[in-house]
């Protein structure tokens, strides 16, 4: 390489080697060279890890919705053999559902707890599969023994659910336990007398509390082969003469703020289970509900 500089007349000239001259630049450009290399190999990992990732989280979302059709088949098939097998109590629960949501919207409750309490609703007697014929369906008055049997529902209820949903991913982990609480606690009084676990007062799932009051306002008010029943005044007479002891008092105000004779003449009109069924298939919200306590 040679510089030329003129001053005047004359002109002076360097030279040195090509190569001296470059040598100063290998460095850098081993540095640049490396520094591509990496960024390759940087992009080529970050892509391995989110195609995984992303595979992962079709196969769960895939996984989740199969479970969902398995447990909306199984819940359908369950509802229908109550219905076969005891007209009375299927229909019970499909208003009792019925009225537990309208009593959770004037709470206030959010949609996702709604649809947790209707289907908590649908499935609250869901124990009295278990119950011999002879007892459930029987006429008249029940003995002790066979009222003790029918007092064991809810704890069959449960352990029959439980089952069910054995296989659920542990973020539904929380609203299988408020389903649950519906089935095992529906029967708990406010006062402590009630069963199998003797809970009172906030000790009880809200939720179980409010189908406690649904589920006896909807029992008063049907007529069985043994006993006709109550009309709607009376039994909301019984439903304010036993707050406080056998029912939540906060509960009860929203049931006179909401169910209504329309109302009541409505949930008798429901029949059909499938129809009924319908909130079991849409898929769950990503927001999931939380057990409720107060």
């Amino acid at each position: 390489m040679s510089a030329i500089f003129p001053s005047g007349n004359w002109y002076v000239c360097l030279s040195s080697p090509e190569s001296e001259f470059y040598e100063q630049f290998s460095k850098v450009k081993g540095f640049l060279i490396a520094l591509v290399v990496a960024s390759y190999v940087i992009t080529a990992i970050l892509f391995i890890l989110t195609y995984r990732k992303e595979k992962a989280l079709v196969s769960s979302t895939l996984r989740g919705e199969q479970l969902a059709e398995v447990n909306k088949s199984i819940l359908k098939s369950l509802a229908v053999a109550l219905e076969e097998r005891d007209a009375y109590t299927s229909l019970h629960s499909q208003r009792v559902a019925y009225y537990m949501r309208v009593i959770g919207q004037q709470m206030g409750l959010d949609e996702h707890t709604l649809d947790l309490m209707y289907t908590g609703g649908l499935l609250h007697d869901i124990g009295k599969i278990g119950i011999e014929d002879s007892i459930l369906l029987k006429p008249g008055k029940l003995t002790d023994d066979e009222f003790h049997s029918i007092k064991s529902h809810p704890v069959r209820g449960e352990a029959l659910l439980r089952k069910l949903y054995a296989q659920v991913d542990k973020k539904d982990a929380a609203s299988i336990q408020s389903i649950l609480a519906i089935t095992r606690h529906h029967h708990e009084r406010f006062d402590g007398k009630g069963y199998p676990d003797q809970l009172r007062q906030e000790e009880i799932p809200i939720i179980a509390r409010v189908t406690a009051v649904a589920d006896s306002f909807d029992a008063m008010t049907s007529s069985r082969a043994y006993r006709r029943g109550l009309s709607f005044s009376k039994a909301c007479d019984e439903i304010m003469r036993n707050s406080g002891t056998q029912f939540c008092p906060k509960v009860v105000e929203a049931f006179f703020q909401s169910v209504t004779e329309e109302t009541f003449r409505h949930a008798h009109q429901i029949s059909r289970t499938n129809e009924l069924l319908e909130p079991l298939v849409t898929e769950p919200k990503p927001q999931l509900f939380r057990p409720l306590s107060g």
